[in-house]
């Protein structure tokens, strides 16, 4: 830049027409996430299923010592 030179903006006519034309400088809001979203998204989670899947297996197990070890006594 020169010395003796300033920066100029654009016009009030420039500027309102961009505005028109453009709409405001902001960038996009994203989508908001609601707790039925935020459960959906946890549910496709491949871990979830994996510990659900435990936790099927862990509660149809037998609870007693004894049925697992295979005495009859």
């Amino acid at each position: 830049m020169k010395s003796g030179q300033q920066f100029r903006g654009l016009s009030e006519a420039d500027a309102a027409a961009r505005l028109q034309a453009e709409g405001h400088n902001e960038l996009p809001q994203p989508d908001r996430r609601t707790p039925i979203r935020i459960a959906i998204e946890v549910l496709h989670e491949p871990i979830l299923v994996a510990f659900a899947t435990m936790s099927i297996v862990i509660t149809a197990a037998p609870a007693d010592a004894a049925a697992c070890d295979g005495s009859n006594g």
